[in-house]
């Protein structure tokens, strides 16, 4: 597949290739993928990434109910950002960015196979993980071509890593998932009680 995994190459100069860009206040990032109203009262900011059992955790048992009680009611606007651990992960950022201009989620079929990522994540084992992260996009309906294109848009990943840069500088991550509510820092994994606690807390 030639030139599909040249992105692996990239991320050592990422960091450097963003370092001189200033991040503006409330900076959204081309990567972003937002739901809800722009003036929704409640803005959350989710760092996560897929090799994160915490973070499909998170989607699995309190996304859900964040959606249908907050953000579709236009109460909370949520912007996830990637915050990739490895090639791997930032490989299923990239192609979940590609597919979602298209209209097509990856999230639920990546977070399903969180378990599996976690296992392969390591130098040793980033080849395989590779081929798992394009074989999840493939089956969820992304046509081999399109893989391509998008992992040889040098673009994407440059932004991805731009925008994990801003949040280390901004909000010191120091793991996933983590959220900015409204400005608010909050670390981990919580049920949709505690959750939704922060958000009204928020409000007031």
């Amino acid at each position: 597949m030639g030139n599909v995994f040249s992105i692996a190459a990239l991320v050592a100069g990422l960091v450097v290739a963003v370092a001189g860009n200033a991040a503006e206040p409330e900076k959204l990032w081309s990567s972003d993928q937002i739901e809800g109203r722009a003036d929704a009262p409640v803005t959350i900011i989710e760092y996560s990434s897929y090799s994160c059992s915490y973070c499909a955790n998170f989607e699995r048992k309190t996304y859900p109910k964040l959606k249908k009680e907050w953000i579709a009611t236009g109460k909370a606007r949520l912007i996830h950002r990637f915050a990739p651990g490895d090639v791997g992960d930032l490989t299923a950022a990239v192609l979940t960015t590609c597919a979602a201009r298209k209209s097509l989620n990856l999230r639920a079929p990546y977070y399903a196979k969180s378990e599996e990522l976690a296992k392969l994540s390591g130098n040793e084992k980033i080849k395989e993980k590779r081929f798992l992260v394009f074989d999840v996009a493939a089956g969820a309906g992304m046509a081999v071509v399109d893989i391509k294109a998008c992992l040889g848009d040098r673009s994407v990943a440059e932004n991805i890593m731009g925008s994990l840069k801003e949040a280390n500088e901004k909000y010191n991550l120091k793991g996933t998932p983590t959220f900015v509510i409204n400005g608010e820092t909050v670390e981990g994994d919580m049920p949709y009680d505690k959750f939704a606690a922060h958000l009204k807390a928020a409000t007031k």
